[in-house]
């Protein structure tokens, strides 16, 4: 009888890994009730510090969200939830952005369903340190027709000081 020189652990786990590794994609593929959140976080060259992404799922989930190649993010969101997304990069100002898939099914002719923004961040002035006073963007559908609906507010207000000692 021939015995291998190496054992067939890392060929069966090699191929676990490739299975799983298409299960998103053949999820995204197969399935209409979901909605895929993309698109890239763009900071200063001056601020060299991590970003974070935060998402929370209605009231109970909260997950940190792993940006790839240059501050690139995709979340899969299931229809019907409302979601928080939260940039925030020690030394720039946090932004918000909520997002609600509660009419998405409405569109007619899509089966897939993609959002795609882009973030800035851009560094805190340290003299005069200000934050936005609501979600800088608020995307949700039409409830007779599933139409993209995006809202814009860019209203700063001052920080308190003492919230910056942490």
């Amino acid at each position: 009888m021939k015995t291998f020189a190496r054992p067939l652990a890392p060929i069966a786990t090699a191929i676990v890994l490739g299975f799983l590794a298409t299960l998103p994609f053949k999820a995204w593929s197969q399935t209409s009730d979901m909605v895929l959140i993309k698109g890239q976080v763009i900071v200063s060259d001056q601020v060299t510090t991590a970003v974070d992404l935060t998402l929370d799922v209605g009231v109970y989930s909260c997950d940190k969200v792993l940006l790839f190649g240059r501050g690139k993010f995709e979340i899969y969101a299931k229809d019907g939830e409302r979601y928080e997304l939260r940039f925030e990069q020690v030394g720039s100002v946090s932004k918000t952005v909520m997002i609600d898939t509660k009419d998405v099914k409405k569109k007619v002719g899509d089966k897939k369903h993609v959002v795609e923004f882009d973030v800035v961040l851009a560094p805190m002035d340290t003299v005069q340190p200000l934050h936005y006073a609501q979600p800088v963007g608020k995307i949700n559908f039409h409830k007779s027709n599933g139409r993209l609906l995006v809202e814009h507010n860019r209203q700063m207000v001052a920080t308190d000081p003492a919230l910056q000692q942490k």
